[in-house]
């Protein structure tokens, strides 16, 4: 029959005038139980310890039915550790140990793990639970450490601590956040993406692109008046350009009267229309096939027609150190390809009446030679 063994510091003391106490002898690597029947305290050597409901006498056992801790200093490392043992059935009963907490010489911690490099380092004890959480005062952040397990439920949660407060990421200026390793994909307002970002619309709102300074840009999907089927919508600054048509991806401009004034007729433009020059050229950069391309140079149609063309400025381009660059709507060619026209078949449309003016007269002409010799001209 196993009994339990107590110890009541009756090992051989030796007391100084210092007031200390020197306790000699051990029962395998414990030197005193403090404590009665029930649970006590253990004090150990080889290396240091203190006990809790346990005490080694060749290995971890219990000093009372239940679980028990142990805490230490491991000489070798100068680690302070923490185990959690096993609970046993009764006294004296065999326990193993479980790394609860160590800490280095160097203040690294480690939790549920063992030694790591690091200044925290957090394991999981269990696969169904966390591996930390951060209350805050109304939500709570929540971590699960990497595992081998596939558990689709084991979500790691970022939350601020009340409503409507922030979570900063790498805040400082020149600071990188790196997402994903080359297959990741990222939800905004949604828990299953299937692209690489996908964004949710919350609120009518949809992307925004902000310059601080100067400029407020925002793409969101919207259901149009004419099909139940949602077109990207493009604004700036709060006013709706247009919008990418769902059937087919074309663009549309927006060109209502109701949002326009000073409404002027375009004077003759046919001149100027035909002196446009029209070429193909190559791209000098990133064009290593020297693919060519149709259209029209913009400071020649600047001289022409200053409305169509555009001029942008900025430190980095793109274009071998250009920081100036003209550029050209070419969408507005289509009216005045429309006015030319009209221009153009107005002297059609003259010309036209000067030649059935001139076969009227000729018609005349011939009748009257007709009747005064009876013959006709061409007899």
């Amino acid at each position: 029959m196993v009994r339990k063994i107590v110890f009541m510091l009756v090992l051989p003391v030796t007391c100084v005038a210092q007031n200390t106490m020197e306790v000699s002898g051990a029962v395998g690597a414990t030197v005193a139980i403090i404590g009665g029947d029930g649970a006590g305290i253990s004090l150990q050597q080889n290396w240091p310890a203190i006990g809790f409901n346990e005490y080694n006498y060749g290995g971890p056992k219990s000093i009372a039915a239940g679980n028990g801790w142990v805490k230490y200093l491991d000489m070798n490392t100068g680690s302070l550790v923490l185990d959690q043992t096993s609970p046993a059935l009764a006294a004296n009963g065999n326990m193993s140990p479980t790394r609860r907490l160590t800490i280095r010489q160097n203040g690294n911690v480690s939790v549920n793990a063992t030694e790591a490099n690091a200044s925290l380092f957090v394991g999981g004890a269990n696969i169904g639970l966390p591996a930390a959480m951060f209350r805050g005062t109304n939500y709570t952040s929540t971590f699960y450490e990497q595992s081998g397990v596939d558990n689709t439920g084991r979500n790691t949660y970022i939350n601020g601590g009340k409503p409507g407060s922030l979570v900063l990421l790498n805040d400082k200026l020149g600071g990188n956040i790196i997402i994903g390793s080359g297959t990741s994909k990222v939800g905004i307002n949604t828990s299953t993406p299937t692209d690489i970002l996908e964004v949710k619309q919350a609120g009518g709102r949809g992307l925004a692109l902000i310059n601080p300074n100067f400029a407020y840009w925002e793409f969101f999907v919207e259901k149009n008046l004419e099909e139940n089927a949602g077109d990207l919508y493009v604004y700036y600054n709060g006013g709706n350009l247009g919008n990418f048509y769902q059937g087919d991806g074309k663009y549309y401009n927006y060109s209502d009267q109701r949002v326009k004034n000073n409404i002027q007729s375009l004077k003759n433009i046919l001149p100027g229309v035909l002196a446009l020059r029209p070429c193909t050229y190559e791209i000098k950069f990133d064009n290593p096939g020297h693919q060519q391309s149709i259209g029209l140079i913009a400071q020649e149609a600047r001289e022409i027609f200053p409305e169509i063309t555009g001029h942008i400025e900025g430190d980095d381009l793109g274009y071998g150190g250009i920081k100036d660059l003209y550029t050209m709507d070419y969408s507005a060619l289509g009216p005045l390809a429309i006015k030319a026209i009209q221009e153009q078949q107005l002297k059609v449309d003259r010309l036209k009446a000067q030649v059935e003016a001139l076969k009227q007269r000729i018609e005349r002409a011939e009748t009257q030679i007709k009747s005064s010799t009876g013959k006709s001209p061409t007899q």
